[in-house]
Parts: C-alpha cells; structure tokens; sequence
C-alpha cells in the first residue's frame, strides 16, 4: 500500500518519518525534506514555529523558502543569523534563501500546517491568502 509517507532506517534500525512525498522539494536535483530543515530551525532559540516549502522560480528551479514565528520572551535573531545557523547544521542546498518572521504560520482545518498557503502567498505576492 503506498501512504505517500518518507522514512529512513537509522544504523539502530529504528524508523525516522522524514515527511510526505508531495512536501519534498527538489532544489538543483537534491531532495530536500521540510520536515528536516524545519527540525533544524526550531533547535534555534527565537524561533517559535517554522514552515520550510519550495517556490519554483522563473527559471524552473524550486528554491527553499521558509517561514518563522517569533519565540516569546526572546530577542528576534536576523534572518542572516538564522540562515548561517542553519548553514551550520545542513546541507548548503538545504539551507532556505528567505527566511522571514510571520505572525502565526496559516493551519488547515485539521490544525495541520498550510504549506500550500504559503506558497501562493509567495508566487503571488499577495499576503491575505
């Protein structure tokens, strides 16, 4: 039965869920899971939520973007900061080229984060989606 669901074994056998497989990003022929990227920027300690998606440019080539939510009580890092913080921890392709604060990440009806909004709110420019 196939799930669309992304997994790894680690070397202790033990499956990890990387993410769903229309989520993942392809950026110059790599795979880039959200999911990865987003566990990332949240160890970092102004981020409150993350929301990592991919926009195809004008040239055909998607590109990682994310998205962030301050944490309370904590001094906002740039968004130069959070991304050599994730230069720090992954992969360079991995790393998003915009990385700006948003007051709360967009959630379907189900709570789950809305990835797709966030997309068309990117391609189109227009924030009221």
């Amino acid at each position: 039965m196939r799930t669309g669901d992304l997994g790894r074994f680690d070397e202790d056998g033990h499956l990890w869920f990387m993410g769903r497989k229309k989520d993942i990003i392809v950026c110059a022929g790599s795979n880039v899971s959200p999911m990865e990227v987003e566990s990332i920027l949240l160890t970092h300690p102004s981020v409150g939520e993350a929301c990592v998606y991919g926009v195809t440019e004008i040239d055909g080539i998607e590109q990682v973007l994310a998205c962030v939510t301050a944490q309370s009580n904590t001094e906002q890092a740039t968004e130069e900061e959070l991304k050599e913080f994730a230069r720090e921890h992954l992969a360079e392709y991995m790393v998003p080229c915009r990385i700006p604060y948003i007051d709360e990440v967009p959630r379907k009806g189900a709570g789950k984060v809305d990835r797709e909004r966030l997309r068309l709110r990117e391609e189109t420019g227009m924030a009221d989606l």
